[in-house]
């Protein structure tokens, strides 16, 4: 190999190896708590920069009767801009606007559109003849899904289901008893 190759070989090699030392290292999250994983980042231009909005909608989602439990360690501060921080699994920080529901989910590997959820390990739950996908906001139905940006203070409810006016009415009482405190 000629000296000139070699050269750009070991500088190719080098930045290489901090490329992927960079990806694994512990990051800061938005608070400044270090996190050895990296932090997700969406890449759509309808998402404004971080900072530029700071506000806590809460979301819970249930199948078939049972909380989807996002206060799991591997749910906590997946992204910068949008994100659930401090264990409770329902209280999302949204730090950027333009921030859909549909970008929250992305950021932990799960999908939502008008028939289907799919949770992170790739759980599909689809409106079919016995069981229901619905969205709330507020307390009242939305044909957003996904799409919805979501704004301050709102009460998201994700449910999968037979309808059962009764489990929808607790499910909404439940969103609503959670206190965001700012």
């Amino acid at each position: 190999m000629k000296p000139k190759n070699k050269i750009i070989f070991v500088a190719l090699l080098v930045l290489s190896l901090i490329f992927l030392a960079g990806c694994t290292s512990t990051q800061s999250t938005p608070h400044g708590a270090p996190t050895k994983k990296p932090l997700y980042v969406l890449q759509d231009s309808s998402i404004g920069p971080w900072a530029s909005t700071h506000e806590h909608p809460v979301l819970l989602i249930f199948l078939n009767g049972n909380v989807l439990e996002l206060s799991k360690s591997e749910y906590m501060i997946r992204a910068r801009r949008v994100h659930i921080e401090g264990m409770d699994g329902a209280i999302l920080h949204k730090h950027a606007t333009g921030i859909t529901i549909g970008h929250f989910l992305e950021t932990l590997g799960m999908s939502l559109d008008e028939n289907c959820f799919v949770d992170d390990k790739q759980n599909r739950y689809c409106t079919d003849e016995e069981r229901t996908l619905q969205f709330y906001v507020n307390g009242d139905p939305n044909g957003e899904f996904n799409n919805y940006v979501i704004r301050d203070a709102d009460r998201v409810l994700v449910t999968y289901g037979t309808d059962d006016a009764v489990s929808l009415s607790g499910q909404l009482d439940i969103l609503n008893s959670i206190t965001v405190s700012t």
